[in-house]
């Protein structure tokens, strides 16, 4: 089927849950009238090297980056780093589980030899995936980049653009919030636009602009946290500059916009859409490994945290310059909640949020353990919870 707009979660994101922010995206895009797929190749890879082996990247040995591994081979064509090295670093500090797992799965091969082999597949992967995409005559292709995502995201996109230079590429997500977003942008010249934060209130008006008139946009209609074709432009005509004059900007020097392209935020979380799910149950459904995943739901209730703008955690990464709390109001969100569960007959929830909103004791929880189906839900919550919180 054709589409104007491809949209794709790649490796290393998980199976058993689908992407929240693609699925807004793409009602975003087709309640304007622009037609939108979400391609699920995360499944599609799980299918390929096995779901042990793709938990085993994506989780056991996440502090190795062993996922982003898997696909650098593939994003730098013709770079082979000190490969050794990078074993003997996970040899002598990945934890035993790791090492009985893959003589479970691969009696007599090294691990080593195991991590090899995915590697070597992911090249072949990629470019069937940038073929398939192509065949549906997209004009934008985007990938959503969080954790271990990058290296395949940005992989695929270099295919894509080699099979098609006029296909517009864009990347969004936490692995481009700022100054990540302006590196990506300054580093792969095969990405044409890199969004930063949240996107709800432009970007099916930016696929737009850029569907009538390409990817060369002019700087003043870019919304605040897209970098575009035309930053670079000038930050390369700025480090020329810099040649003949005093670094005043180091950004500038390395090739990025010679502003941070910022993160827009979401005041009023009721205004936002529904995400739609449609794609990812379609191909975990269709996929052998089906009968070894429980899938679940992603719900949003709120962005921020009420906490951390008050007294922001040490070890806490999570929000950046968004870090102030918006919440949806109770029916709202228990509007959503009704309608994902009905449409997909899912009734494991994990909220994405970073923090309960309080008030949602009194409101959203007890309509919720009202209901004649319970929910199992999972949802982060301060350590410092009274019992009639906990009990309610």
């Amino acid at each position: 089927m054709m589409s104007d707009v491809v949209l794709v979660q790649m490796p290393y994101a998980s199976v058993q849950r689908p992407s929240i922010a693609l699925g807004l995206l793409k009602r975003y895009l087709v309640d304007a009238g622009i037609t939108t797929t979400v391609l699920y190749s995360n499944i599609a890879w799980a299918e390929e090297v096995g779901l042990d082996m793709y938990r085993l990247s994506d989780g056991t040995l996440t502090p190795h980056l062993v996922g982003e591994w898997t696909f650098a081979g593939a994003e730098f064509p013709g770079f082979e780093p000190d490969h050794d090295a990078f074993f003997r670093l996970i040899r002598d500090n990945a934890t035993m589980p790791y090492f009985l797992k893959i003589r479970a799965l691969h009696p007599g091969a090294t691990m080593a030899a195991v991590l090899e082999e995915v590697r070597r597949r992911a090249d072949g992967f990629i470019d069937r995936l940038a073929r398939s995409v192509a065949a549906r005559r997209p004009r934008i292709v985007g990938c959503t980049s969080m954790f271990q995502q990058h290296c395949a995201s940005l992989a695929l996109l270099r295919r894509i653009r080699e099979l098609d230079p006029g296909v517009v590429t864009m990347m969004g997500g936490a692995n481009c919030e700022g100054r990540m977003g302006d590196a990506t942008h300054a580093a792969f010249d095969w990405v044409d636009f890199v969004v930063s934060g949240e996107a709800d209130g432009f970007f099916a008006a930016l696929c737009g602009e850029i569907l009538e008139h390409g990817r060369e946009l002019p700087a003043a209609i870019l919304p605040e946290g897209v970098a575009g074709p035309v930053h670079r432009r000038q930050a390369s005509g700025a480090r020329g500059a810099a040649t003949q004059a005093p670094r005043a900007n180091a950004f500038i020097a390395l090739g990025a916009p010679p502003q941070p392209i910022g993160r827009p935020v979401v005041h009023n979380l009721d205004d936002t859409s529904i995400p739609d799910y449609d794609e990812f149950f379609d191909a975990l459904n269709g996929s052998p490994v089906r009968d070894y995943v429980e899938p679940g739901l992603l719900v949003e209730t709120s962005r921020g945290c009420w906490w951390g703008a008050k007294h922001h955690c040490t070890f806490c990464g999570l929000n950046g310059s968004g870090i102030v709390y918006r919440s949806k109001s109770p029916q709202r969100t228990l509007t959503e909640i009704e309608q994902l569960t009905e449409r997909y007959g899912v009734r494991q929830i994990e909220f994405v949020d970073n923090i309960l909103d309080m008030g949602y004791v009194d409101t959203v929880l007890p309509t919720l353990a009202a209901r004649d189906e319970p929910l199992s839900m999972c949802f982060e919550v301060k350590a410092n919870l009274k019992r009639k919180h906990v009990e309610a």
